[in-house]
């Protein structure tokens, strides 16, 4: 998936209905971003992957909406990291989001840390909470 269908796909996906309207909310901020928002990579970050590979990461897994003002002050730092991570755990779901990178990580090389024992939610939370791609 390309940048651009990765917006689209994110869009569709995570806009909700708030007082009659679409909002897609700023995954930093909450205000509605449903005209201009940036793509921000979570886990795996584009600079970690070769640009022949890149669609594997371009996936709304691993993937957050950002008002641009939000992303150049906030995008970088360890408190979006949280804030994205329990955004994504949230509107995806943390099983799916962990699949998605124990997926990748095979073909990428990337480390898996200690995969959890056991199916739940908050398992797979803790566990995508200790494999940051920085």
């Amino acid at each position: 998936m390309d940048r651009w269908e990765l917006r689209a796909e994110i869009k569709a996906r995570r806009t909700v209905i708030y007082r009659g309207a679409p909002f897609l909310p700023c995954a930093w901020c909450g205000r509605q971003a449903n005209k201009a928002f940036e793509v921000h990579e979570v886990f795996v970050k584009r600079s970690r992957v070769a640009v022949a590979r890149q669609d594997l990461i371009f996936v709304p897994e691993n993937c957050v909406q950002l008002h641009p003002w939000c992303h150049r002050r906030h995008g970088q730092t360890p408190e979006m990291r949280k804030r994205a991570h329990a955004y994504l755990c949230q509107v995806e779901g943390a099983e799916k989001v962990a699949a998605w990178y124990l997926k990748i990580a095979v073909q990428l090389g990337l480390p898996l840390g200690t995969i959890p024992d056991e199916s739940t939610e908050e398992a797979w939370r803790e566990y995508m909470g200790t494999v940051w791609i920085r």
